[in-house]
């Protein structure tokens, strides 16, 4: 037991100065705007940030590739370039790097905070956390994987971004479990979202709808469910964080709407019934209760997901 306390408080005054260290190179990135770059130094980043198994540097390089991206309006396009972009196309993982902890085991393995005799409000931080650390891998999947000539810059910006969002987002989670002793990958954790994207590695418009309009839809559902079960562990600071990721989320559900209407129109196809299709198709149910307003604000009309949450998938 004690050696245990030892290891522990060892990890958090490390992850601490890890922090204050990661926190300083933000500081001094470099602001200089440029207009156009070469997709494949885009694309690098991607695959740079797919093989870096540390997640506060996965969160940091996106960060700092959000702010160089933000002003980009044009690709620098040359032959050599295609190749360089096949090239790293080749390199794509089919598993992103991670630490060694947490360690991953089956959804039914998992076990309550109780059993594993942690705070609440630390488990659901360590929870939302994990998806987090999912969600930029996936963002930056998405890119290099699905890359093609006809995806407007746009998509790539957007998808940058959202990635971003996701690498703040997991900073605040890791500054609020340090804050209370503990740290990501202190506890175990489960590898089903990056299992789902994986069955959309084919399909674009699969990847845009399970990953956009299931997935992140379900943290909106939840978002009030969370933020009270963290405000009745009495830790308010970590329930408007939470309050906050949410709210964020709604955009980006919002781009996972448009964009797939985009993909579908592009391919002549019906967006309610192609997303019928990919769900059944990826066996992804989608289970009330809805947060419906939450939904509808992010442009993911109920004829969407209402039909679907009747059925059962084998």
């Amino acid at each position: 037991m004690l050696r245990n306390s030892l290891k522990m408080c060892f990890s958090v005054a490390s992850r601490k100065r890890a922090r204050v260290t990661e926190l300083h190179s933000v500081a001094k990135m470099s602001t200089n705007r440029v207009s156009r770059i070469a997709k494949s130094e885009l694309l690098q980043i991607a695959l740079d940030v797919l093989k870096m198994p540390t997640p506060i540097q996965k969160a940091q390089m996106t960060m700092r590739a959000s702010q160089l991206f933000e002003h980009i309006t044009e690709w620098h396009e040359d032959n050599g370039d295609v190749l360089k972009v096949r090239h790293l196309r080749s390199q794509l993982p089919d598993y992103p790097a991670r630490p060694s902890e947490p360690k991953l085991v089956a959804p039914s393995e998992m076990i309550s905070h109780r059993k594993l005799k942690v705070p609440l409000n630390v488990y659901l931080l360590h929870t939302i956390a994990h998806v987090e650390v999912n969600a930029i891998d996936t963002a930056w999947d998405t890119l290099l994987r699905f890359d093609r000539s006809d995806l407007p810059m746009q998509f790539y910006k957007d998808w940058v971004s959202i990635a971003a969002d996701e690498a703040k987002h997991y900073s605040l989670l890791e500054e609020r479990l340090l804050a209370h002793g503990s740290f990501y990958g202190a506890l175990p954790a489960h590898a089903i979202i990056w299992n789902i994207a994986s069955k959309t590695k084919d399909d674009i418009k699969a990847r845009v709808a399970i990953m956009q309009m299931v997935e992140e839809p379900r943290g909106l559902d939840a978002w009030e469910r969370l933020v009270d079960r963290l405000k009745g562990t009495g830790d308010h600071e970590s329930a408007n964080l939470v309050h906050l990721i949410c709210s964020e989320e709604v955009r980006h559900v919002k781009l996972g709407v448009e964009w797939f209407r985009w993909l579908c129109e592009k391919d002549h196809l019906d967006p309610m019934q192609e997303f019928h299709r990919i769900v059944r198709n990826v066996n992804a149910p989608i289970m009330p209760p809805f947060n419906d307003l939450a939904r509808g604000n992010a442009g993911l009309e109920e004829g969407f997901y209402i039909p679907l949450s009747k059925e059962v998938y084998r």
